[in-house]
């Protein structure tokens, strides 16, 4: 009977950390493409100050959001995204809005697919 209980406890624990753990992944994504269309609203304004800040700010950000979903998810779509944060400051240094833009989609495109890869999906289960 106690080892019916244990196993219980364990699979309640392995429960609330996986919820919790979607719950972060989630919130997450939805903070990123909001701040991602918050930076393409201003780029697509011509508004060169405002975008300029909140890429920087986007890019200081990213650093932590990459270590909370560094535990959580795999790691290879991260290197993906951090890849393209990385070309954001410099296309936009260089005047390259087209440039720029399209890496503000991947980000926006690999963050939502780190979302619905980890979401309990049948495609994702099997």
């Amino acid at each position: 009977m106690k080892r019916v209980l244990l196993a219980g406890i364990i699979l309640t624990l392995l429960l609330a950390f996986c919820g919790f753990s979607l719950h972060r992944i989630v919130s997450l994504e939805g903070e990123i493409g909001q701040r991602l269309q918050e930076i393409e609203q201003a780029a697509l304004s011509g508004d060169g100050a405002a975008t300029f800040r909140l890429t920087r700010s986007f890019c200081q950000d990213w650093e932590g959001w990459e270590a909370q979903l560094a535990s959580l998810v795999q790691h290879h779509a991260l290197e993906r995204i951090d890849e393209s944060v990385a070309r954001l400051l410099p296309l936009l240094a260089a005047g390259e809005e087209g440039g720029f833009l399209s890496e503000l989609a991947v980000i926006r495109a690999l963050s939502a697919h780190i979302r619905e890869s980890e979401l309990p999906y049948p495609k994702n289960l099997i």
